[in-house]
């Protein structure tokens, strides 16, 4: 196992809104540093500069005559949000772990006593995969006189690497059996897809999840590409064995499929450790 330490500092243009009102302020302050490099990934070994800023905060007071816990700006929930930004040139961010938590404080209150280790659903990855936005939302309010925030916990990552790209043949039939992104894969299930311009649906099954990845591609026995749609992906497990399952709708149904797989051959996780302080500025009027 190799291990990596990277620097990354805090850079804040901050944008508050609270009852509406326009908050601004900024910090700049080192904050941590990526822990990262299992599973012998190359990109553990290189010096790119990771980075993580926070690109907004909003801190929203409850509606008091919304009998349904609405907040008084449309759109927005009540309490304090911030909203992370990590970017890394070296790897692609794939999802966010589990074991994630970060809690917001002010003045000694913590502001996230529900909701710290819930906002990995919430994240989003860019299309490159170099950039993971996450919201960290807190239901309470700061403190009156509070001029910062405390933010502190971990953010965990699985990230990958090294994309390369694999082909398969094989009969388009449920229980075909195939490799993709060199783990072994079963076709569980082909039915009629919820789209009405598709022709089939296809689901691949197998032990391992399949976030390594990236794109695939579908033609037929003369090579001719098959348009297809992603159509979801599932998994099932109980006492720590889990069944992954990914899905496609495809416009044809020929007897053999041909996949063209690309995937990174090298995936880890990055824990970022989170201990900082966001100056909150009030702007004049």
């Amino acid at each position: 196992m190799r291990t990596k330490y990277t620097n990354i500092m805090l850079s804040c243009g901050l944008i508050l809104i609270l009852a509406g009102c326009g908050i601004q302020g900024s910090q700049s302050a080192a904050v941590s540093k990526i822990v990262a490099g299992n599973n012998n990934s190359p990109a553990s070994d290189r010096a790119d500069r990771g980075n993580l800023d926070v690109v907004g905060i909003s801190v929203v007071k409850p509606d008091p005559n919304n009998k349904f816990g609405g907040s008084s700006v449309p759109g927005l929930q009540p309490g304090t949000t911030i909203h992370l930004r990590i970017r890394d040139n070296s790897r692609n961010f794939i999802t966010v772990k589990s074991d994630s938590s970060i809690q917001l404080a002010a003045r000694g209150k913590t502001l996230t006593e529900k909701s710290s280790t819930n906002f990995g659903f919430m994240a989003q990855i860019s299309d490159d995969g170099h950039t993971c936005t996450i919201p960290i939302h807190g239901e309470h309010l700061p403190p009156a006189r509070s001029n910062a925030l405390d933010v502190k916990g971990k953010v965990g990552l699985v990230a990958a690497s090294d994309p390369t790209t694999d082909i398969q043949v094989f009969a388009l039939k449920k229980g075909s059996k195939l490799k993709l992104a060199g783990m072994p894969v079963e076709i569980s299930e082909l039915g009629k897809p919820w789209q009405d311009d598709y022709a089939v649906q296809v689901q691949f099954q197998a032990k391992q999840p399949f976030d390594a990845i990236q794109n695939i591609d579908f033609f037929d026995e003369s090579d001719q590409p098959i348009k297809s749609a992603p159509s979801g992906r599932t998994n099932f497990g109980i006492n720590g064995s889990y069944t992954y399952s990914i899905g496609y709708s495809l416009k044809r149904k020929p007897a053999k499929l041909k996949a063209e797989v690309t995937y990174f051959q090298y995936t880890e996780d990055i824990e970022i450790p989170v201990d900082f302080q966001v100056g909150l500025g009030v702007a004049g009027p």
